[in-house]
């Protein structure tokens, strides 16, 4: 992945690994642990079938998963974006990973960012912590660190824990607009409080550094 110059400071100034979201893997192949994909959760399928948005969104995770199934994202990437339509919005971020990683089809970073939207848009704290990666790093939009602090923010207040870590990060070395390491502890504590560990690790760092 090409960098920029700041966001280039920026791993080497914080020990901490880039978020998941922004570190899209090589498009991935189907891993199957059968020859076909029948066999599948039927209850599920059943009501995905009769119409059921949340049995569509369970059936794909199945896929995405392999579990009990086959894992096929071909199939997983249609489920999600049958529950997706239909108004789940957790699909509609899940679809959107799949998008980013070039699961069950090719990478395509400019629906990934269409799904996160819409997914932070109808309430999902991830799909918004999501789509602030998204412009931290220019992927499917343009680059805009400072975008990517309203998105981690909307997240951070809705108590999606990994993006006040994330929004920590960017005051921390103030990318995307001031620099503030008393904001930044505040916010590591938040998402370490909340179970989340590499916030725990960078607010054991930033306390040592500006001791």
């Amino acid at each position: 992945m090409r960098l920029f110059d700041d966001r280039r400071a920026l791993r080497v100034r914080v020990n901490v690994r880039p978020p998941a979201v922004a570190q899209a893997t090589r498009p991935q192949r189907e891993t199957n642990t059968a020859k076909t994909p029948e066999g599948g959760n039927r209850p599920n399928k059943q009501a995905c079938d009769a119409g059921i948005t949340e049995s569509c969104g369970n059936l794909g995770l199945l896929y995405e998963k392999g579990l009990g199934v086959a894992r096929y994202y071909t199939i997983a990437r249609s489920l999600y974006k049958t529950a997706c339509d239909k108004g789940s919005m957790a699909r509609c971020s899940a679809l959107g990973m799949l998008y980013l990683n070039g699961q069950g089809g090719s990478r395509d970073y400019v629906q990934a960012s269409a799904m996160f939207r819409k997914s932070c848009d109808g309430g999902f704290m991830l799909g918004c912590t999501a789509l602030g990666s998204l412009y931290q790093y220019g992927q499917g939009t343009f680059y805009d660190p400072s975008q990517a602090r309203v998105f981690y923010q909307e997240a951070c207040h809705g108590g999606e824990i990994v993006g006040c870590s994330w929004l920590a990060t960017l005051y921390q070395t103030g990318l995307g607009g001031s620099q503030d390491n008393s904001q930044a502890r505040i916010l590591y504590k938040r998402a370490c409080d909340g179970g989340f560990k590499p916030a725990c690790d960078q607010l054991s760092r930033l306390t040592v550094w500006t001791q």
